[in-house]
């Protein structure tokens, strides 16, 4: 947490929050179909209720979103268990695997991104930019893939939101699991490596790749404690449970990426094997 960021109690933050909306739906003559997005960086989440709320979900809504979200559980357990299988079974003393450039350089970002969160070296510009990618990505996937229009937009070191005409779950929660600025390092890598032959295209690439992806894996992890509406507003169990699942699915996309002997058919080989092992666990339980 930024020192200068002074933590309020719950109370004067979502009263602030309702005046700066209503301030802003008078300024743009906003209806009620209009969005707000909001995220903050200031206020915890110190009840448990709050991370079962539903915001202004109907108890229905509610209800079977929360039982979608206990479904998911056993495939989270089986994503993971699979993941950690296929790790186990890579020669991880061979010294190819650490020694192979693309793994060496995403590493050292890795290293560096871990350094600068946890010494908080140049944490206010880092919080900075997590919020402005949070809300970027909000903005993107809104109006790229549902046509939304934009109102307004801010951020802050505070917090950040954005203002739209449309809004869904996935647009909602798409800065929880789409790593923005590793996403735009990808682009621009891309472009580069084709545009020059540079000698140090890769080294740069990955290494930028390591530092963006870990940077927004450790950000995540420490906004996800603070009272977020964006999950609140999707029913916060079944929220925090998709994003999960999501964030385990890009880290396996991110494995096969990055190293070498890690294969994605492999790692679907043991997902199967997982998969009919512990149904068949769960039919002895049940007596099937």
């Amino acid at each position: 947490m930024a020192k200068n960021v002074r933590i309020k109690p719950e109370e004067d933050w979502l009263s602030r929050k309702q005046s700066a909306t209503k301030q802003i739906n008078r300024k743009l003559n906003i209806k009620h179909e209009t969005y707000k997005h909001h995220s903050t960086m200031a206020v915890p989440n110190k009840s448990l209720h709050s991370w079962f709320g539903i915001g202004s979900l109907s108890v229905m809504q509610a209800s079977l979103r929360f039982i979608i979200g206990l479904l998911l559980l056993p495939l989270v357990w089986i994503f993971m268990e699979s993941l950690f299988k296929h790790i186990a079974s890579l020669n991880w003393q061979n010294s190819e695997i650490w020694l192979n450039p693309s793994v060496f350089y995403f590493m050292v970002g890795v290293v560096m991104a871990g350094t600068w969160f946890f010494t908080r070296v140049l944490e206010g510009v880092f919080l900075w930019l997590y919020v402005l990618g949070h809300e970027l990505t909000h903005l993107v996937v809104a109006w790229a893939l549902y046509g939304a229009k934009i109102k307004d937009f801010k951020v802050t070191r505070q917090g950040g939101y954005v203002v739209m005409d449309k809004s869904n779950i996935w647009i909602a929660l798409a800065p929880y699991f789409v790593p923005f600025w590793s996403l735009i390092v990808g682009l621009v890598w891309w472009l580069a490596m084709l545009a020059v032959d540079w000698r140090f295209g890769d080294a740069v690439g990955y290494g930028l790749m390591g530092m963006t992806s870990t940077f927004h894996l450790l950000w995540t992890l420490r906004i996800l404690p603070l009272e977020q509406p964006d999950i609140k507003e999707n029913g916060s169990f079944f929220s925090l449970v998709l994003i999960l699942v999501l964030n385990l699915l890009i880290l396996i996309t991110w494995f096969s990426f990055i190293f070498d002997s890690f294969e994605l058919k492999d790692y679907l080989y043991y997902w199967q094997e997982t998969f009919i092992m512990r149904m068949s666990n769960l039919g002895s339980w049940i007596g099937l």
